[in-house]
């Protein structure tokens, strides 16, 4: 089969994986990097930090600086 990302790299998402295809558009579009060890770690919990690095990521959002805190007027 050919799929139209790369293959993520992840030590433990191989092509037979049934979501091999959504993570490794995650991977491509830089939403997910993984862990250090080379793993998606594919059965963890999504902790609620990730996710939030997650949507962030795929807002395409510039990071504030490093212990910035973002005020909006629109609300809290």
């Amino acid at each position: 089969m050919t799929f139209p990302f790369d293959d993520p790299g992840f030590d433990d998402v191989d092509e037979e994986h049934p979501f091999f295809l959504e993570i490794s558009w995650l991977a491509d579009r830089g939403i997910t990097t993984g862990f250090d060890d080379g793993e998606f770690k594919i059965s963890r919990a999504v902790a609620r930090q990730a996710m939030a690095a997650f949507l962030f990521r795929f807002a395409d959002e510039d990071f504030p600086a490093v212990g910035c805190r973002v005020v909006r007027s629109d609300g809290p």
